[in-house]
């Protein structure tokens, strides 16, 4: 079973912005179920293939999602916590 993330202390440090909370929690979702994809449904483990699919798909995504946070410039971080 994944954890659930605590969305009140990631949207206190991202200075209560919305759209990087959704971000960050989208990103440790995504790396929880990479490295705990044995534990998801009988469905997604059935198949080795269709696994690995999925998971190299979680992998883009993750990657994709990594890179969105890391463009992110300083200072429009500073202006979202002072908005």
């Amino acid at each position: 079973m994944m954890p659930k993330a605590n969305l009140e202390y990631i949207n206190k440090l991202v200075g209560n912005n919305t759209y990087l909370t959704e971000l960050i929690v989208d990103i440790l979702t995504l790396e929880f179920r990479i490295e705990h994809h044995d534990t998801d449904s009988l469905y997604f483990n059935s198949g080795l293939v269709s696994q690995k699919v999925q998971l190299e798909e979680l992998t883009t995504k993750l990657k994709k999602l990594k890179a969105t946070v890391n463009s992110i410039s300083l200072s429009l971080l500073i202006s979202s916590l002072k908005i």
